[in-house]
């Protein structure tokens, strides 16, 4: 497999601006602000630690390869739980218990790339948009591919219990190229020797939903880039213990 595909796959994270006195309003209260350091992290190092957790489990368990939720609690600790979308796209109903008082993190559109596999598409798609390779560091190149997988989707859509959150195309964040030390999901699928990973998406951190039935549905599509034709529409059945 050559890239991974999560309907749930930023160059940079996408700063707010920010007036001297007022901060932008949050869009959503149940959602920490991009520009927010929760539960201990920023946007973009949340980002690095769900890819760790996504990239580290064999597919047979991989929550982004399981389309019941059977598998969605494994690798989950602390006070945030991550939830997948999917790797290649799809229409899914999944069910899962989660503790009382447990923050949710996932992304709503993302992609990941790696060195050195994809540093010569890096290069082509950085010369296509006018930029000079040659000046750029396998960082740069792997980081733009990446912005540019997943800029302007068609459709991107997530419902708490029904009701649309808002402006999620302000929720752009992109972790530093990273490194992994376990990677089992990428040796299932055949995946070689990486030097580092690049990761850009659109992310939702969800503070704490209250105990009892709840529901998530993550809707993402793109119709351009080397994405094109994805689409996903996964919901999450969730129940909130007491």
């Amino acid at each position: 497999m050559k890239h991974i595909r999560t309907g749930l796959f930023a160059l940079i994270a996408i700063s707010l601006c920010l007036v001297p006195v007022l901060a932008a309003p949050n869009p959503n209260p149940a959602v920490a602000p991009i520009n927010s350091r929760s539960y201990g992290k920023s946007y973009s190092e949340w980002a690095q630690a769900w890819w760790t957790w996504v990239l580290s489990i064999p597919a047979a368990q991989n929550p982004a390869t399981d389309e019941t939720g059977e598998f969605g609690a494994v690798g989950q600790s602390g006070h945030v739980w991550f939830l997948a979308s999917t790797l290649f796209g799809g229409d899914f109903d999944r069910y899962l218990t989660v503790p009382n008082g447990t923050a949710l993190f996932f992304p709503v559109f993302n992609a990941v790339f790696w060195a050195p596999d994809d540093l010569a598409t890096a290069a082509v798609a950085a010369a296509a948009a006018g930029l000079d390779p040659d000046s750029m560091t396998d960082e740069q190149l792997l980081q733009f591919l990446a912005g540019s997988a997943v800029a302007s989707p068609t459709t991107l859509k997530v419902l708490v219990d029904g009701k649309p959150l808002k402006s999620l195309e302000s929720y752009r964040a992109a972790p530093e190229p990273f490194e992994l030390s376990e990677r089992d999901l990428l040796d299932d699928f055949g995946v070689g020797p990486t030097d580092f990973f690049a990761a850009d998406g659109y992310w939702v951190l969800l503070h704490p939903l209250s105990a009892g039935k709840h529901t998530i549905e993550i809707v993402a599509a793109t119709d351009h880039g080397p994405f094109a034709g994805f689409a996903t529409d996964v919901t999450y059945h969730l129940t909130v213990q007491r």
